[in-house]
């Protein structure tokens, strides 16, 4: 729950940006000086002196060296995803008079092999020619391309470090690493095997999303946090037995209680997966978006499966809810789009799949809470639960029964297929 409000919170941030609140709590102006978008941020006299952050690039590409004025303004500060998918940029030099560069700048750019900074830049350096930009303080590489190689002094990757670097096939972390920040290698799809050493002690839930050519993945032995457990290709949280990251080809021991937050998600190489009975959790966001995953079986032994945790798993068909689970959040099976059956089996104490309608109900209210394509809604049915439907693409009618009063929020969200619909006197 707690790496759960991390990303939440981290998302949050991100979207403060995207709307353009001021940085720094100073007043802007928008420009554009030659291949740059950029905002003059007015300071307050005192230590917020002012500057320009470059909001977005619109050259071509190549080799770009970042000016370190424009229109008489200092550059400062490289904004939110200012070059991200610029697929044609080969090499970056920051000036030394930046100060700030926000996660992601320069996500998605396939091409980038060299990635520096000036000489003198008092907050950022590129020790050592790494193709890489390091906060000089903190020891934290913060920027990498697919030819950084990760100087031994460092001792943590900054999230979005490698974001959309499609071109990173190998990376070596050395021994000094302590921490894997947030998407830090999100999307490096052409990521084969990646090898986490002893020092690490923390590693974000989505550090690894989408790198779907992953096949190897372990701990170096002596770590005290994680382990490999059984040449599993996965991370365990040693204490807890939770396994933290997986990838295409992970076996999850018998030995893991749960599988941890976005272990899985956006691992779209995965094409089947064994949940031994030993799990009883699993965690938020753990499939998300596996689009290979044809089947799954859940065990009996787990009691609660997390939000959205099977969401966009477009090649799921069918899917049995065991009796033990007693909570289901909304959205779990979002985005399914090729789910048929979608029931719970007999003896559940808190949800029912009465008249075998493909559907999950919670018996005590009488509430839809999760439908598939094929569901037909019980008459016994008095609501449609929140996002119920949710990203449903492929059902294409539905029939609302008079005994429902209330449709949820987003209970048909993203239903595309979705023609008509005729809502009965009976909602209120």
């Amino acid at each position: 729950m707690k790496k759960m409000k991390g990303l939440l919170a981290g998302l949050l941030a991100m979207a403060l940006l995207l709307v353009g609140l001021p940085m720094y709590g100073m007043e802007a102006k928008a420009a554009q000086s030659g291949d740059y978008e950029y905002e003059t941020w007015y300071g307050d006299g005192g230590a917020q002196h002012g500057g320009v952050a470059i909001t977005k690039y619109v050259g071509s590409g190549g080799d770009v060296v970042v000016p370190s004025e424009l229109n008489g303004e200092e550059v400062t500060n490289i904004g939110f995803r200012a070059f991200r998918n610029c697929s044609g940029l080969t090499s970056v030099e920051i000036p030394s008079s930046v100060i700030k560069i926000d996660r992601g700048a320069f996500g998605g750019c396939s091409s980038l092999e060299s990635l520096k900074v000036s000489e003198g830049n008092a907050k950022y350096d590129s020790r050592e020619n790494c193709n890489g930009i390091i906060e000089t303080a903190s020891n934290t590489l913060v920027l990498g391309c697919k030819n950084t190689k990760i100087p031994s002094s460092m001792t943590g990757i900054w999230g979005s470090a490698f974001e959309g670097c499609i071109g990173l096939i190998s990376v070596e972390i050395p021994s000094s690493v302590t921490e894997i920040g947030s998407f830090a290698f999100e999307g490096c799809i052409g990521l084969t095997s990646v090898e986490i050493p002893f020092n690490v002690t923390e590693i974000d839930e989505s550090a690894f999303w989408g790198c779907s050519s992953l096949e190897s993945l372990k701990v170096s032995e002596g770590n005290a946090k994680y382990d490999s457990r059984e040449n599993c290709n996965g991370i365990i949280e040693t204490a807890s037995n939770t396994l933290v990251l997986g990838c295409k080809n992970t076996k999850i021991p018998s030995s893991v209680t749960e599988i941890g937050s976005s272990a899985f998600s956006g691992c779209i190489g995965l094409t089947s997966v064994e949940i031994p009975s030993s799990v009883t959790e699993i965690g938020d966001y753990v499939f998300y978006g596996c689009i290979g995953l044809t089947s799954v079986e859940i065990p009996s032994s787990v009691t609660n499966i997390g939000f959205v945790a099977f969401r966009d798993c477009i090649g799921l068909t069918s899917v049995e809810i065991p009796s033990s689970v007693t909570e289901l959040t909304a959205g779990i099976f979002g985005g399914c789009s090729s789910l048929e059956s979608l029931k719970v089996s007999e003896g559940n104490a808190k949800y029912d799949s009465r008249e075998n309608c493909n559907g999950i109900i919670e018996t005590a209210s009488n509430t839809l809470v999760l439908g598939c394509k094929n569901t037909k809604i019980p008459s016994s049915v008095t609501e449609i639960g929140s996002s119920a439907f949710s990203g449903c693409i492929g059902l294409t009618s539905v029939e609302i029964p008079s005994s429902v009063t209330e449709i949820g929020s987003s209970a048909f969200s993203g239903c595309i297929g979705l023609t008509s619909v005729e809502i009965p006197s009976s909602v209120t």
